[in-house]
C-alpha cells in the first residue's frame, strides 16, 4: 500500500479524505480501502434502505447521486457527522487479481478509502457490508476477501472508539480558545494557519491521539506551489530553535512527548510558542526568496522525499534554478526501479517535468506549471476561502 495519499495504489491518484475539515492537514496517513464488486449499482434511497434494515445507524446524504458521485461523501455516523471517501469504476482484472474468479457478472465496483480513523472505518465497513448481504456484493479488505459478518464484526469493534473521535469535546475547546486568542491565525480543521496565506501554507497543528485523551503540537511549511491533497508534516524549520521530537513534535515543557488536554496550562504555551517564535519565523519566509533559502538550508541534505520535493518547488518559484535542480536530482538519486509505487513515479514525474524547463529555460511555463499546482492545492486542501484574507500587519 502507498505510504502516504499522494498516490493511490489501486485505481486512484487522489485518495483518503478530500473534504477539507480535520483532515486536509496530516502526517502521511496509509490508506487503506473496502472495495465490493457489485452487479448494479443501487440508488442512495436502495442504499440507505439496506443501511435501515439491518438496523446499521448510518445515514447517507440525501442528495448523493451514487452513479455519478466521486470523492468524499458526508455520512451521519451514530449521529456524528462522518463520512468516507467513494470511488467508482468499471471492472478491470488487473484491479484485485486474487478476485477474478469470482466476481462473475459483478462489473461495477466501488472502493470506500480511509486511513485510520476509525469513523470513516465504520463508515466504510457499514456501506460495503450491506451491499454484500442485499445486493450480492462481493468484499475485499484491499487483496482479502471478507463477508457480511466479518464486516460487520470489524464495525461494531470499533465504532465505540468511533463515536469518541467524532464527539472530540476538549478537542474541539482547545481549539476555540486557540482560534480565539491568536491574532493573524485561521482555524482550518486540526490546524491554525497565519495569514496572509501568500506562497506557503504555514502554522501550528493539533493533532490529537486516538481517545482525544492526548495531543501532539507539529509545526507545518508547506510551499502551495508543492502540489499536494493534503498538508503533510514533515521534519519541524530549525530556524525555530525550538526542542522537538520525531522530527516534527513540538514537545511540552514538562518533557513529555505528548500534551494533555486537561493541562490547564497547555493553551498558554501554545500561544506563547505562535507569538515569540513561530510569527518572527513565519514573517521571515513570508516572501517566495526567504522561503526557497530557508528550506534549501535546512534540506540540502535531507533523506526525506516530501522535504526534497517541496523544497525543489519553493527554490523554482523563487527563481533560484541552481539549488532547484539539485533538489530534483536528489529526488531522482533515491529512485528504485524495482521498488516503486505510485505515489513516488508522480514525485519523480513533477521533478523531472520541472527541472525540463528549467535546463532548457522555458522561465514562462515553469511559472505557468507552478500556478496550476498551486490552484490544485489550494483547492484540494480547502485554502480557497483563506487566499484574499489579509494577515496582521505584522510585516
Amino acid at each position: 500500500m502507498c505510504p502516504d495519499d499522494i498516490g493511490h495504489c489501486n485505481y486512484h491518484a487522489p485518495l483518503v479524505r478530500a473534504q477539507v475539515p480535520i483532515s486536509a492537514i496530516e502526517v502521511a496517513p496509509v490508506s487503506m480501502n473496502y472495495t465490493v464488486f457489485i452487479k448494479d449499482l443501487p440508488s442512495r434511497l436502495e442504499w440507505q434502505n439496506y443501511l435501515d434494515q439491518a438496523e446499521i445507524p448510518l445515514k447517507l446524504m440525501e442528495s448523493l447521486e451514487v452513479n455519478k458521485y466521486s470523492g468524499f461523501v458526508p455520512m451521519e455516523l451514530a449521529g456524528y457527522e462522518a463520512g468516507v471517501e467513494i470511488y467508482l469504476d468499471e471492472f478491470d482484472p488487473n484491479y484485485i487479481p486474487e478476485a477474478n474468479e469470482f466476481v462473475g457478472d459483478r462489473k461495477k465496483v466501488i472502493t470506500f478509502s480511509f486511513s485510520s480513523d476509525t469513523g470513516p472505518l465504520c463508515c466504510a465497513a457499514a456501506a460495503a457490508a450491506v451491499l454484500a448481504r442485499f445486493a450480492d456484493g462481493l468484499i475485499y479488505f484491499d487483496v482479502i476477501p471478507q463477508s457480511y459478518e466479518q464486516t460487520m464484526t470489524e464495525f461494531y469493534e470499533f465504532l465505540p472508539d468511533a463515536k469518541i473521535q467524532l464527539d472530540p469535546t476538549k478537542h474541539k475547546a482547545l481549539l476555540a480558545i486557540l482560534a480565539q486568542k491568536l491574532a493573524g491565525f485561521a482555524l482550518v480543521g486540526n490546524a491554525l494557519l497565519y495569514l496572509p496565506l501568500g506562497d506557503c501554507a504555514r502554522g501550528v497543528t493539533i493533532v490529537p491521539d486516538s481517545r482525544f485523551e492526548d495531543f501532539q503540537i507539529s509545526i507545518l511549511v508547506w510551499p502551495l506551489v508543492a502540489h499536494t491533497e493534503h498538508l503533510l508534516l514533515c521534519s519541524c524549520p530549525t530556524g525555530l530553535n525550538i526542542e522537538v521530537s520525531s522530527y516534527y513534535i513540538y514537545q511540552p515543557s514538562t518533557g513529555r512527548c505528548s500534551w494533555n488536554y486537561d493541562d490547564p496550562g497547555a493553551a498558554s504555551e501554545i500561544i506563547d510558542l505562535a507569538t515569540n517564535n513561530l510569527v518572527p519565523y513565519f514573517e521571515s519566509i513570508n516572501t517566495p526568496l526567504g522561503l526557497a533559502d530557508a528550506l534549501f538550508e535546512q534540506f540540502r541534505n535531507e533523506q526525506h522525499i516530501y522535504d526534497i520535493e517541496k523544497t525543489g518547488m519553493a527554490c523554482a518559484a523563487a527563481g533560484k534554478y541552481d539549488e532547484a535542480l539539485i533538489m530534483f536530482d536528489r529526488v531522482m538519486a533515491q529512485s528504485n526501479p524495482n521498488l516503486q509505487f505510485d505515489w513516488k513515479i508522480a514525485i519523480e514525474e513533477r521533478c523531472t517535468m520541472i527541472a525540463e524547463l528549467i535546463k532548457e529555460n522555458r522561465v514562462e511555463e515553469i511559472g505557468k506549471q507552478l500556478a496550476e499546482w498551486r490552484t490544485y492545492t489550494i483547492n484540494k486542501c480547502g485554502l480557497a476561502s483563506l487566499v484574499n484574507i489579509a494577515g496582521s500587519g505584522q510585516s
